[in-house]
């Protein structure tokens, strides 16, 4: 499994270069690794070149530009200059440029190689997947960083469902056409929870893997617990959290050269109801030899049923 794949031209190099031990891979925007590699179907950039402009020259004119800081410069864009009428895939892309207009032009624009993977999901298998399939929180509704998960069943293993939900974003919520339903990014987080658990209650075999964004406390480890309420959920739900219990090290770590704080959390999860787990592990959590840099911000988690 992978997350925060946002650009076909990384899907592309993941899904290629791990295809001899991983054959089989799902999106958003390919059904199968063999028609992402004959490069079968429609690829468009996010972005039109004249929308991009318009917005860049709307920013200027009311001074969204010259704001101090992202969240500004955002909220300025979103209500002053059309930003929300972009298609999602471009306000995706744009979002996460920080409206920079040198990220925005190399980026959104131009050829195939930027097509959107919103929300920047990925699956890798070595066993076949069936009845795969892209669902989103709130399909109906445009937002900067729209939500949801992948659905793929597994023969003999089960239903598993791969996804993102909301982070922590800070005191100030700026989602701007969700203003209206939700005061916090931890009441969207619990939301997305609730969702998923229904989606999932037909299902008697169920895994939920990916980035939750909710955290446990646990104190003897250094632990710092965050959007809790999530995981209750789960549990209340006859989830059960093998990585927690089996081996329990932070998954966002402030010893990570890629991670600005000194807090540790357990934010990536392994989550299963039905089936029972006999080991599990943290991976990918060493410098890369040479370059001195981790391979990501979140260490990879592992656990074997």
């Amino acid at each position: 499994m992978e997350k925060k794949v946002w650009h076909y031209k990384e899907l592309y190099q993941i899904v290629k270069k791990n295809s001899a031990i991983y054959p089989h891979s799902f999106s958003a925007i390919h059904s199968d690794t063999p028609s992402l590699l004959s490069n079968r179907g429609y690829h468009w950039p996010p972005c039109a070149r004249f929308a991009v402009v318009r917005m860049f020259f709307k920013m200027w004119w009311y001074g969204c530009t010259s704001k101090k800081n992202d969240i500004e410069r955002l909220v300025c864009v979103t209500e002053k200059a059309g930003f929300m009428d972009l298609p999602q895939e471009c306000i995706t892309c744009l979002t996460m440029s920080k409206m920079t207009a040198k990220s925005a032009f190399s980026e959104c624009l131009g050829g195939i190689q930027n097509q959107m993977n919103v929300p920047g999901l990925l699956v890798l298998s070595k066993r076949k997947l069936r009845n795969s399939k892209m669902v989103y929180f709130r399909s109906n509704v445009k937002e900067l960083l729209p939500r949801g998960y992948l659905r793929v069943e597994v023969p003999e293993v089960g239903t598993i469902a791969c996804t993102h939900t909301t982070a922590n974003l800070g005191k100030v919520y700026y989602e701007p056409n969700l203003k209206s339903v939700f005061k916090s990014w931890e009441q969207q987080n619990l939301e997305e929870t609730r969702i998923l658990i229904q989606h999932l209650s037909a299902y008697p075999r169920t895994i939920v893997m990916g980035d939750l964004n909710s955290s446990p406390t646990v104190p003897n480890k250094h632990i710092q617990g965050d959007f809790e309420g999530a995981l209750n959920l789960f549990k209340a739900s006859n989830y059960t959290t093998p990585y927690i219990d089996l081996w329990g090290q932070c998954t966002f770590c402030s010893g990570n050269n890629l991670v600005p704080y000194r807090t540790d959390w357990i934010l990536d999860h392994i989550l299963i109801r039905g089936l029972k787990a006999t080991q599990a592990k943290r991976v990918m959590d060493r410098i890369i030899p040479n370059h001195k840099v981790h391979p990501s911000d979140h260490y990879g988690i592992q656990v074997v049923l």
